[in-house]
């Protein structure tokens, strides 16, 4: 029992920080409060390797006023330390303070800090950064389970497609089969959708696939919040949104009456405990299961 604990521990621990990222110089403060991948069609000879990699971004005073960006230069550095310049072309301001920043990047490239230079804005200022975290994992003895972002959504007239990106490394000696239907992804709502879109693979030891999976039809106003990879019947989790997940638990209720008066011990009680996520990680899995064989049915 006590190894049984310690590997849901060990599944449930190695997962990174969520948007959004904050960084300043004392003079102004910039959040990027997320990040998503948006295919790069403008005719260029590199379209087919790039993609647009594009932050929502946000800057302000030290007062939490909003600052004018468009004085601002930004670079975006990825994981292997090449550097790119803001495409100010494709970038969109969406209010005074809020700019959709775009870069074309590599389709493989993964964001690491974006670099912040007031200095020729009206503004003012040093050079600063804004950290853009490690990236979601998960690990236990056979595998692990990467989460790179969302690559891209399309939106239909009544219902939207999401793709996220995701990465596999098998680190057993057997060999592992990854289906994209061992994929599940959860919204604010606790809602899980199967997933598709990717030929199946037979990863040999130490093996990686980096991909796609696809989400469709999905709700026009779900947003992932979790992501859930069913390895063998464990499933793994990657909380992708903790701020939208502590909503759907109900642990915004604190002011509706005290928890005190519940007669549920507290590991039934907290939603969040890893007890509790991993059985409701079983149950959705469970019930993706049912909805593909009344499908195939």
């Amino acid at each position: 029992m006590r190894y049984h604990l310690w590997m849901l521990l060990l599944v449930m621990a190695s997962v990174a920080s969520a948007y959004p990222f904050s960084g300043d110089n004392g003079q102004l403060n910039c959040t990027v409060f997320d990040s998503f991948k948006a295919p790069f069609t403008t005719g260029d000879i590199n379209y087919p390797k790039n993609v647009m990699l594009c932050l929502d971004t946000g800057l302000r005073y030290p007062n939490g006023s909003y600052a004018d960006m468009s004085g601002v230069r930004y670079n975006l550095v990825d994981r292997n330390d090449r550097v790119y310049d803001l495409n100010s072309r494709l970038s969109r301001d969406v209010q005074t303070g809020r700019r959709i920043l775009v870069f074309v990047v590599p389709k493989e490239a993964l964001p690491k800090r974006l670099m912040a230079d007031p200095r020729a804005s009206p503004e003012g200022g040093q050079l600063f950064s804004v950290e853009l975290g490690d990236l979601a994992n998960v690990s236990d003895q056979n595998l692990t389970l990467i989460y790179y972002g969302i690559a891209g959504s399309r939106f239909e007239p009544l219902t939207k497609s999401i793709t996220l990106e995701v990465g596999v490394i098998n680190r057993d000696n057997s060999v592992l089969p990854v289906f994209a239907s061992n994929f599940t992804m959860v919204d604010q709502w606790n809602w899980s959708y199967g997933g598709s879109g990717f030929t199946s693979r037979q990863l040999q030891f130490n093996e990686s696939l980096r991909t796609g999976v696809d989400f469709v039809p999905v709700s026009p106003y779900s947003r992932p919040v979790r992501l859930i990879y069913d390895n063998l019947g464990q499933p793994m989790v990657i909380e992708i949104d903790q701020g939208c997940l502590a909503v759907a638990a109900g642990t915004n209720k604190a002011a509706s009456g005290p928890a005190c008066c519940s007669k549920k011990s507290a590991a039934e009680e907290n939603p969040n405990s890893v007890k509790a996520k991993v059985a409701a990680a079983k149950e959705r899995l469970s019930q993706v299961r049912s909805d593909q064989n009344l499908t195939s049915g």
